[in-house]
């Protein structure tokens, strides 16, 4: 029975511990025909809740774009509004792990109403960086792989 307490204990650890995605990508490559060059992801574990900030050089403009992650499984609601149009955007995001998967929910609405609802699963193979994106975006489906290496 100890055995079995300890094992049940291990598993459970190990299936919510976080995949380390830390590291500097030179080019992702997506199945829709897209690239994105020199990403960068960088993560923290602080009180055992794992943080991870996503960054990538935007190629049109030049700029660096972060967006960060706690991979807690709380929701979190953001909201801006728009000066030009007054029109009020929110994003609803549900991060966690589950195993060696980082796992995001995200919906977008604006002004109440949600256009998009996404799906992100992404694992780390060696060097190799897989994002699978599923779901809709204004009632279209979306499928997408990333692989960044």
């Amino acid at each position: 029975m100890r055995g079995f307490i300890v094992f049940a204990f291990v598993l459970s650890t190990s299936a919510m511990a976080c995949p380390n995605l830390s590291g500097n990508y030179k080019v992702c490559t997506s199945s829709t025909g897209s690239t994105t060059s020199d990403t960068v992801i960088t993560q923290s574990v602080r009180n055992g809740v794992t943080t991870y900030v996503m960054s990538h050089l935007d190629d049109e403009t030049g700029e660096r774009i972060s967006e960060t992650y706690v991979a807690d499984g709380k929701v979190r609601t953001q909201s801006e509004t728009d000066p030009e149009s007054g029109i009020t955007f929110s994003t609803r995001s549900l991060v966690s792990c589950a195993g060696n998967n980082l796992k995001m929910n995200i919906q977008i609405s604006a002004q109440g109403e949600t256009f998009a609802n996404i799906n992100v699963t992404t694992t780390k193979v060696g060097q190799r960086m897989t994002s699978v994106t599923s779901g809709t975006i204004f009632g279209e489906p979306q499928n997408e792989t990333e692989v960044c290496e």
